[in-house]
Formats: C-alpha cells, structure tokens, sequence
C-alpha cells in the first residue's frame, strides 16, 4: 500500500471547519496526583540544571523499556546521561534501571525498540566543530524480564558523521536519523540497519540532503511495519514541509512524495509545519508549534504561536483531514507529538504544548490526548494531562506513547527536597491508560493509592 503514496492534499472546507470544533472542545486536565502520575526523577540526588526529560522514548513491542535523556548543561559542569529504564515496577523498592552516561560527549535525542536502545551524541570532529555519533546498546538475552546492566552489551555504532544529530526514531533493527544543521541548515536524514554484533553493528547506506534553509530531519518517525519514514523540514518555503520516504524491493529507500501545510496555511508565516513528526496506521500528524490563531471576523484579533497538530490520512492519497488549535498565546501545541495503536485496535496520540496556561492554575504545560477508534474516521477528545506541582517546567516538552502509556517530558521542573530547589533538574511523568478517559499511576502493582502527588522516583 506504501508503494502508492503520492502527493495529494484535499481540504473540503466544510469537514475541516466540523473537525476543528470537534478537536478542540475542553476536557478536564487530569493531574498528575494521587493514582493518576508518578514521576521519575534523574536520580536519587537530582542535578540542578540536569533538564532531565528533555526528550523521551517508549518500546511499542517490548512493555518494560522506556528511555529518557538529560540534557545537562555545560556552563555547570554537568555530564550529559541517558538512562534506559524498565517500568513494570511492582514495589516501592524502585524500578531497575541502565544510566547511560558520558563524561565528554553531550547526548542529544533518544530511541529505543524491542532488544535494542540508541541515543545520540556529539563529539568534537576533527575540526574541532561538533560531530554526531550514535551509540547502540544491544540486549544480550532474550527474556524480557531479563533488566539492567549485566544483560545489555554498549556497542559505538556511527560516529563522527557530520553535525549534530538531533532527531532519532528505530523499530526493530530499522534507523533513521537527522540531522537538521548539516551543510549550514539544509539538513539531511540518514537510513540505517542494526546488523546486531557484526562489525560494523550499524550499517548506513543511504542518505538524502535537504534544500537551502530546510533543515531537513528536524524530526523524523518510523511507521511499525519499518518500511515508511516520515521527516520534518520545518525551514522550507514559507511555512515548512515534511517528507514521505518508503522502502522498497532490495531494501532501498525512496522519497514518494512532499507533504505541504493545507491551502489555508497561506495566511500563516513561518508555523514550523514539520518541528515534529508521528505516523502510525493510515495516519500522519505534524506539529506546527508557531502557527497562529487567525483572526476571523470583526473585532477579532490573531493570537500568535498558538501551534496546531495537523492530521492526514491516507489510502492511495494524502488528504488533509483535521486539526488541533493550541489554547492561549505561545502554548505551542506540537512542539513534540507522539502516536501508536492500542491493544484494543485504536489510535492514541499524544501532542505536547509546554508553555499552555490558563487562567484557573498557574501550571505550565499540557500534554493533549487524542483516540481514534478502531474503524473510525473522526479523531475524539481525550484527557488534557498536566503537572500542577509545578508552574515552569515545560510539561510537554516531549512525549512518547505506546497507545496504553504515555512518557511526559518536563525538563525545567525544580525539586523540591529538605535542602531547598533543585533548580532546573527536571523529570518525567508516567500516564497509564485504563480507560477511555482514565490514567491510573504507571506500576502493574494495580493499587493507585500506592502513589500519592509526592511520590517521585529515581
């Protein structure tokens, strides 16, 4: 079906209008307190300025494997660590764990699927300007259960391939990464093979270069059936675009078509249309994090930097279908978007805006949860989930989902401890989904008393 993907855009204005005031219809934010969060942490003793979450990542295919990055900051003399999680946490004792750090190189975007977890790097090139490098680590056996640093092997993968790698996304052994600032912003993207404990254990045969200004590979996604790619060039034209690629016979990858923002998009100047990327299904959405409200009517006045998450969906053509409108001045709705399918057949995704408030709290950040249901055509309303312990941590920074649980980054948020804030340490909450509307706390124990708004884990 992939094979017959070309470029095709229908805005029927009477479905779009419809769609839109179905999408964005209030809903009653689901904190993360008591039974409905728990929140990780760094470590035991979190860092100030450590950003911890700023991007996450879920296994769809392997339920005990999640991957968070710190950013750390370099003016403090932090290490930059990745930390490669298991969370079927039956007891309060912890959840075991593989940090990943580094005591020279800055880390940059996390991934990780079934027996396998890659995260990025920077490294100084030979000329002294920075370097992308992926580090791979392999499962050594095969059990799920089987968790922690005895069971998985570190294997340096790609290194010194040009700039910094900012994007990353792998199902199964397929890679694909990009790397926006390469050739001063066109941007490329990179399609590799894990080859597992062959030497080189990463093979990358192919790549593709954006145009002037692209910055092509911004964001990238794998569909699950590994044989269609996705890639944000938030930079070209006007607005921005994304970029279709499939794999075919022989195993080699083709660009199929351009993704361009709908027609209405004409009245929009620089939305980022392709900051971030998520394809699961027939569906395609695509943050635009500064896309403004427009004003319409008399009296009326444009709201800037809303953001909007915009859907396609797909037979033989791309159509245009739907779109969220972020709420309130700079909330930047599709900063970071996220979907899967579910075990019961829908869609869930996930799209972020870090810097939404509204007047009734004074938290910043919502993570917006939208359903497909198996067989629809109509995407619904879901939960809103936010952090009300905290009011400038960028909820939304970056979210991950497998369709039951969703990994909510929020890098900029201070802990509080006996000894004062832990500026900046940053964290992660953990949503799970046991209903159409209900997150309960992220453990298999079954008891959501277990975890009270307090609860932080390392």
């Amino acid at each position: 079906m992939w094979n017959h993907w070309i470029p095709a855009i229908r805005c029927p204005a009477q479905r779009v209008g419809l769609l839109i005031a179905l999408l964005v219809g209030a809903a009653e934010p689901i904190d993360a307190q008591a039974g409905s969060a728990i929140r990780f942490l760094e470590s035991n003793q979190p860092r100030a300025f450590a950003r911890h979450g700023v991007d996450v990542a879920i296994s769809p295919s392997d339920a005990s494997s999640m991957m968070i990055l710190s950013e750390g900051a370099p003016d403090a003399g932090l290490v930059d660590r990745a930390v490669l999680r298991k969370w079927s946490c039956s007891s309060a004792s912890g959840c075991s764990e593989l940090v990943l750090s580094s005591t020279q190189q800055q880390f940059t975007a996390v991934a990780v699927s079934h027996g396998y977890a890659l995260f990025a790097e920077v490294n100084d090139g030979e000329d002294g300007s920075p370097s992308g490098q992926i580090r791979l680590w392999i499962r050594e056996t095969p059990e799920i259960g089987d968790f922690g640093p005895t069971g998985w092997s570190r294997i340096y993968a790609v290194p010194h391939q040009g700039t910094a790698i900012d994007s990353l996304a792998t199902v199964g052994s397929t890679v694909v990464y990009g790397q926006s600032l390469s050739n001063a912003g066109d941007g490329r993207v990179v399609f590799c093979t894990i080859l597992g404990n062959q030497e080189p254990p990463l093979a990358c045969p192919q790549s593709f270069s954006g145009q002037t200004s692209d910055f092509l590979g911004r964001s990238v996604a794998l569909h699950p059936n590994q044989n269609l790619a996705v890639v944000g060039a938030p930079g070209r034209g006007a607005n921005g675009v994304v970029e279709i690629f499939v794999r075919g016979t022989g195993g080699l990858w083709s660009k199929v078509q351009t993704v361009h923002p709908p027609g209405f998009y004409a009245l929009q100047s620089s939305a980022n249309f392709g900051r971030s990327v998520a394809v699961a299904g027939q569906w395609l959405a695509v943050g635009a994090p500064y896309a403004d409200a427009l004003a319409i009517g008399p009296g009326s006045q444009a709201v800037p930097d809303v953001g909007n998450v915009l859907l396609y969906d797909t037979n033989l053509v791309f159509e245009f279908s739907s779109m969220m409108i972020g709420s309130g001045e700079a909330a930047l709705l599709g900063h970071a978007v996220a979907m899967s399918p579910s075990e019961g057949g829908h869609l869930m995704l996930v799209a972020g805006a870090p810097w939404e408030s509204d007047s009734a709290s004074a938290s910043h950040g919502r993570a917006r949860v939208f359903y497909l249901p198996e067989g629809g055509e109509a995407w619904q309303p879901g939960p809103t989930l936010h952090d009300p312990d905290d009011e400038t941590g960028l909820f939304g920074f970056a979210v991950a989902t497998d369709g039951r649980r969703v990994l909510v980054g929020t890098p900029f948020f201070d802990v509080q401890g006996g000894s004062g804030s832990v500026d900046e340490a940053g964290s992660v909450l953990l949503f799970e989904r046991v209903g159409p509307q209900l997150f309960v706390d992220g453990f298999e124990s079954g008891s959501a008393s277990a975890w009270g708004s307090n609860a932080r884990r390392p």
